[in-house]
């Protein structure tokens, strides 16, 4: 469900005071993610894949050219799922080439 802030729990009051409907399924999660990060105009040509794993948990997969960019894609992305968990799996050219792929929990695999 992701942590708890002030602003997750001021949109979730807002929602439901106004009956507003949220998206609860992975997938709807993923649908809004992939939106929000098209709409974007610095966003739309990168090159990102959104998962959605189960009920509330997305990752985002890709590769991107610096931390900082990172860091923005995964903030654009829980800003617009606050109620998914968004989970990253990006990549940082020239520092993670090489590198094997993770389980799906963070846990690398023998190459």
């Amino acid at each position: 469900m992701g942590p708890v802030r002030r602003d997750r729990v001021a949109r979730v009051v807002s929602d439901w005071r106004s009956g507003k409907p949220q998206p609860v399924t992975a997938g709807g999660a993923a649908a809004t993610i992939r939106a929000a990060l098209k709409a974007a105009p610095s966003l739309a040509d990168a090159d990102l894949r959104v998962i959605p794993v189960n009920r509330g948990r997305v990752e985002l997969h890709g590769w991107v050219s610096n931390r900082h960019e990172g860091a923005r894609i995964l903030r654009r992305a829980r800003e617009a799922a606050p109620e998914a968990e968004v989970i990253g799996r990006l990549r940082v050219q020239g520092e993670d080439e090489g590198l094997p792929p993770t389980d799906g929990q963070g846990e690398r695999r023998p190459a």
